[in-house]
């Protein structure tokens, strides 16, 4: 494990000032009616008050033990990447919500590629690979972390399709025009600062093929 203060340090000094979880519009809602940013298991041993599209990694997930684990990037993937296939919704916090954490592990490869699990041991190790920019395999992870409220959160930011788009072949609880108002009136309640940004029509059409082949936006039954 890593020490929250010296990381949050290292970041700053590294000039990243903010962290992000990107998720769909549903499991989003689920976060914004529940307070906090939730573990997968969190939601999954929940289901009264709780609701979250499945991921194809959920599997490996639970057999390397990051199944009840909160994920961050450093990086916004929306504004670094043409195509973001975890989901329409960003939450974005200041580093400052790693302070005081004594869970806080960083991943050296993107978990979905796992063979083992494989974290950094310290923070000199990851100095010697990230300068400038951050990787975005590279995921900060608070071990066996339930719940993250929203005292540090930022805003959050909503990336959406052109008004004249045919949202029709993704299911109705996930869909982005369904759930903008749910979501504008949530952060609204909680007085979380919200944003809105429309997709090209080259960038939605690249990422609705990315949602349908991934099964991300989709939940099977």
């Amino acid at each position: 494990m890593l020490d929250g203060n010296s990381l949050v340090e290292f970041l700053k000094e590294g000039g990243f000032s903010t962290l992000c979880h990107v998720n769909t519009t549903a499991t989003a809602l689920t976060f914004l009616r529940n307070g906090g940013l939730l573990s997968r298991q969190y939601v999954e041993e929940h289901p009264e008050t709780c609701f979250q599209t499945i991921q194809k990694s959920d599997a490996k997930d639970k057999e390397f033990g990051i199944f009840n684990d909160i994920f961050f990037d450093v990086m916004n993937i929306w504004e670094n990447s043409e195509v973001c296939f975890y989901g329409p919704v960003v939450f974005e916090y200041s580093v400052d919500v790693l302070m005081g954490m004594d869970n806080v592990c960083v991943t050296r490869t993107n978990p979905q590629n796992w063979d083992s699990d494989d974290f950094y041991s310290t923070i000199d190790e990851i100095a010697d690979e990230i300068s400038n920019t951050w990787p975005s395999s590279k995921h900060i992870v608070l071990r066996n972390q339930q719940k993250v409220d929203f005292e540090k959160i930022s805003c959050v930011k909503f990336y959406h399709p052109c008004h004249d788009k045919d949202l029709s072949s993704i299911v109705e609880y996930n869909r982005p025009d369904i759930a903008l108002k749910d979501i504008e009136k949530e952060c609204e309640e909680k007085d979380i600062p919200c944003s809105i940004s429309y997709l090209s029509d080259e960038s939605w059409e690249s990422i609705l093929v990315m949602q349908i082949q991934l099964d991300v936006f989709t939940a099977s039954e």
